[in-house]
């Protein structure tokens, strides 16, 4: 299993009630998945639809949406931000 985390205002529509939410705060969402899926795989899987586009950091460290997450892993979804000059 992995433990992918984010803040509820990243939704686009809110979770299904068959989603396993570990827990839920004000600014913090947590939901264990499969682990040897991409972020993006159990995004799908899990049917969560996000407002904007996101970045992934993996156990503290930015990684591809694709790439397949290990067990134990720490997955943070982030806002992407656009940097300036």
């Amino acid at each position: 299993m992995v433990t992918l985390q984010f803040d509820p205002r990243l939704l686009l529509i809110p979770l299904s009630e068959d989603i396993p939410v570990e827990k839920i705060g004000e600014h913090n969402i947590i939901i264990q998945a499969p682990a040897g899926m991409s972020v993006n795989q159990i995004l799908k899987h899990l049917n969560i639809q996000l407002s904007q586009t996101i970045a992934a950091v993996v156990n503290g460290r930015s990684t591809d949406l694709e790439k397949p997450l290990e067990p134990g892993d720490q997955v943070r979804l982030l806002p992407q931000i656009a940097g300036g000059d």
